[in-house]
């Protein structure tokens, strides 16, 4: 056997092998498994900024998705885009009551920040606002993002009693201790201005 040959069949045997550990090692054994690997490889931004609006003319729906497509991409925060119109469909549970809907995708809160403040955005915005009859706006931060990266939620404030006090007494009383002297007292209070902490459980 010529040198080249065998060459060619040992470059052939090595493939073959190495492709088939890179598929046993990429397989999922369950569904769930699959679906997360699936999760992994679909790029997806950490904060998705969804908008749905109801036009006071809905003949200028395509108007206004040629707006914001000729208008959002090109806003440097922005690593996700789709704008459209709703999706006919014959299910009962789908809400179809907007115009237009958009969805714009960032990598964090700065970006996000940045988009908001972007003087192209702030255009769409002043040309369009008289046009809407309604509009709905929802701001989703991925379960997976690295935490400090995006907005996340207010903590809530450290109760001055734990959460877990006796039911019988009302949820604003148990504030009480912790408001301000200037503040009204609370809607039902009860015969004890400072109520002791209940125990943990």
């Amino acid at each position: 056997m010529t040198s080249t040959r065998r060459m060619t069949t040992l470059s052939r045997a090595g493939a073959a092998a190495a492709l088939a550990a890179l598929l046993a090692a990429g397989c999922a054994t369950t569904p769930e498994e699959a679906s997360l690997k699936r999760r992994d490889a679909i790029a997806t931004a950490p904060i998705t900024h969804v908008v749905l609006i109801d036009l006071k003319d809905p003949t200028r729906t395509a108007e206004l998705v040629a707006d914001c497509d000729r208008t959002l991409p090109g806003i440097g925060s922005v690593i996700a885009y789709s704008c459209g119109v709703p999706m006919v469909s014959d299910r009962a549970n789908v809400v179809s009551d907007y115009d237009v809907g958009l969805s714009v995708g960032f990598r964090s809160e700065a970006d996000y920040k940045a988009y908001l403040d972007d003087p192209q955005h702030l255009g769409l915005v002043g040309r369009w606002r008289d046009a809407w009859k309604s509009i709905k706006i929802y701001d989703i931060v991925s379960g997976a993002a690295p935490v400090g990266t995006v907005m996340l939620p207010p903590a809530p404030a450290k109760p001055a009693v734990p959460a877990d006090a006796p039911a019988a007494a009302p949820a604003n009383d148990a504030a009480a201790p912790a408001a301000s002297p200037a503040k009204a007292p609370p809607p039902a209070p009860s015969s004890n201005p400072t109520p002791a902490p209940a125990p943990r459980t």
